[in-house]
């Protein structure tokens, strides 16, 4: 149900292929020029929406427009000031333009990591994920926190749901991140090569191509870091309980992908209040 907007669209906008060099790179357009003019796409629609936005400029080849200013060193550091920047002009454009901006829920999440502070397991891992309204400031004191719970993507959407007014049905994995209580549950983060599953104390790291006994390895957590001192041996009871639940997720996962049932389908969301946007920002 959704109507994308792609590279020729913009190109439309901007006056043509030949202006294209200005405003683009070898992954698109530029952010901060994409989410100009996103916005005055959004701002003048009038009914309610959820929009996805793609941002491309903080990856290689680390390209950002010749008039960007670059107060680092590093290439790569100027392109994330970039996109800090783009984004703040976007909600900017909002809070200036959009008659419903206080209705609007801003999210900004990465779908990986990139650029590091450290090499620990943790520091590869870790995304930054922000929910933004201006009601959001005057509820936000009686959330409850979970400090030691891991979270991924797949929370993002149950999170929105219980931000937005209404019931709501929803079919795929996840829990809320505002949840009063702390779901029993861990969080996957994978790559090609294996998968790491998080939970309590413990850190299970599954590698599929490893030779047979060397599959399975298993990490404490400590102060937010993850140890790499392999304690299977000394905790088999925890690597057979943190297996089981691993591979339940994995099988259910590939499940719901199979029935396209990881999001839910039309006619299943409901809204209480219809005048409430949703942008879905994601880098």
């Amino acid at each position: 149900g959704y109507q994308s907007v792609d590279y020729l669209d913009f190109e439309a906008r901007l006056g043509g292929k030949e202006a294209m060099p200005e405003y683009s790179n070898a992954l698109g357009v530029f952010d901060g020029i994409f989410l100009r003019e996103a916005a005055e796409i959004l701002i003048d629609t009038k009914t309610p929406y959820t929009a996805h936005l793609i941002t491309a400029t903080t990856h290689s080849p680390w390209q950002i427009p010749a008039d960007a200013t670059r107060p680092f060193k590093k290439k790569r550091a100027n392109t994330f000031h970039y996109l800090d920047q783009s984004i703040e002009a976007f909600i900017q454009a909002f809070r200036e333009k959009s008659p419903s901006f206080e209705e609007t829920l801003f999210v900004i999440v990465a779908d990986h990591t990139s650029v590091l502070y450290g090499k620990s397991i943790m520091e590869r891992i870790r995304v930054p994920l922000f929910f933004y309204s201006p009601k959001l400031e005057t509820v936000q004191a009686g959330w409850k926190p979970h400090p030691n719970h891991y979270a991924s993507q797949v929370d993002i959407i149950p999170t929105i749901l219980q931000l937005i007014d209404g019931n709501h049905s929803y079919s795929g994995m996840g829990n809320s991140l505002l949840s009063e209580e702390r779901p029993d549950a861990g969080a996957i983060s994978s790559n090609r090569y294996e998968s790491l599953y998080l939970k309590d104390d413990y850190a299970l790291r599954y590698s599929p191509f490893a030779s047979a006994g060397e599959d399975i390895q298993l990490f404490s957590i400590h102060n937010g870091k993850i140890i790499e001192n392999d304690i299977s041996k000394n905790h088999k009871d925890v690597v057979e309980k943190l297996k089981r639940e691993y591979f339940s997720l994995y099988e259910t996962s590939s499940r719901l992908a199979n029935e396209k049932r990881f999001i839910p389908v039309s006619g299943t969301h409901s809204r209480g209040n219809e005048s409430a946007d949703v942008s879905d920002l994601t880098k």
